[in-house]
Formats: C-alpha cells, sequence, structure tokens
C-alpha cells in the first residue's frame, strides 16, 4: 500500500532496498514499460519478484528514495506517473 515500506525482497545478487538512491525508483513487472525519464531510476522485476509484491506480468511500484511506496497499480499509464510523482515531490494535492 502507499505509505509502506517495500519490502526488502531478495533481488538478483541482493535486496530490492539496495536500489534505492537518492531519488525515486520505478519498480516495473516484465512486460510494463517503463519510461526513459530524467530524474527517475527504473528496475525491472523478475517473475518471481513481482509476484511476491502481489504483481503479474504488468504492473508497478513507485518508491520514495527513503524506501516507502508513493504509489503502485497494476497498469503503469504516463500520465498517473507523472500525477504520482507531482504529488510524492509536494506539487499536487
Amino acid at each position: 500500500m502507499p505509505g509502506a515500506t517495500l519490502p526488502n525482497l531478495p533481488f538478483g545478487a541482493g535486496h530490492l532496498l539496495d536500489h534505492l538512491r537518492f531519488r525515486p525508483l520505478l519498480l516495473v513487472a516484465r512486460e510494463e514499460a517503463a519510461p526513459d525519464r530524467a530524474g527517475l531510476d527504473n528496475l525491472r522485476l523478475d517473475d518471481a519478484t513481482a509476484a511476491a509484491l502481489g504483481l503479474g506480468t504488468h504492473g508497478f511500484y513507485l518508491v520514495r528514495p527513503d524506501g516507502h511506496v508513493a504509489a503502485r497499480g497494476h497498469r503503469l499509464d504516463a500520465a498517473a506517473l507523472e500525477h504520482a510523482l507531482d504529488r510524492m515531490m509536494g506539487r499536487a494535492a
């Protein structure tokens, strides 16, 4: 749920939270298109990790740099992503 801490699931040679830097992280399921957007890191999830997060082959999580979930969904829409980023950054209600 938005506001919760992202579960630190095993991923690759480490864990999901190992991929957090100083900007938002977009986690996308295998068949979801990840936008190339400045200021946003993208990470494509393997099927096991996506399933553990409650996603199928589509879906996304937007994670704040502090590891809290800002948004999630079963389809990534560019307008919804921008709205979630604005809300996360305090630029929208």
